[in-house]
């Protein structure tokens, strides 16, 4: 009898615990899609625009 009070008793704080885990590993996930994000224009050339106006005159 106990030992189903005990089980019904730690549920709830399992289940709270499982809920809280997976929002925080999604709310990890999309930090991490943001990093990517603002490193990715690292990897991008720079373009000079002034020697592209200088060039279309020709």
């Amino acid at each position: 009898m106990y030992s189903l009070l005990g089980l019904s008793l730690a549920t709830g704080p399992f289940l709270i615990s499982i809920l809280l885990l997976r929002f925080l590993a999604d709310v990890f996930h999309s930090f991490g899609q943001m990093g990517e994000e603002i490193f990715r224009a690292e990897q991008l050339p720079l373009l000079y625009l002034a020697n592209f106006e200088d060039k279309a005159d020709y």
